[in-house]
């Protein structure tokens, strides 16, 4: 009985032993989960604030193109403007020519009563000229 008592206390020891084994290796890998987890946030923590970091210059640039695409329309269109009037000045300089005093200086001749009229209308000439 006393050998049968040892026998049965062994058994108990090494199965213990064996629930504790496998407790420490659970622990471990446990411990190795929360690790690796634990560098993962790390990592796309820092990969978010990298592509935060990155958002915001493109958004940044795209404000800077933007404000260089508005300011170059405006020079555009004040320089269409002033082409514009140069345009407008010449004709009326030719049409003034026309109807007036330099008969030698008119190569291509219009109805002057027609010119003096649209000459004499500046309502016809405020919107050609700023």
């Amino acid at each position: 009985m006393a050998l049968k008592d040892l026998e049965n206390y062994k058994i108990i020891v090494e199965i213990k032993e064996k629930e504790e084994k496998m407790k420490l290796k659970m622990e471990e890998e446990l411990r190795m989960d929360i690790q690796e987890s634990s560098d993962k946030a790390k990592s796309k923590l820092i990969n978010k604030d990298a592509d935060e970091d990155e958002l915001s210059e493109t958004e940044k640039r795209i404000r800077e193109l933007e404000s260089s695409i508005a300011s170059l329309d405006y020079e555009l269109e004040r320089f269409d403007i002033e082409k514009m009037n140069c345009k407008t000045k010449e004709v009326k300089k030719r049409m003034s020519l026309v109807s007036g005093d330099c008969e030698k200086d008119i190569k291509n001749m219009l109805n002057q009563g027609y010119v003096k009229e649209f000459i004499k209308n500046d309502s016809l000439w405020e919107k050609y000229i700023i």
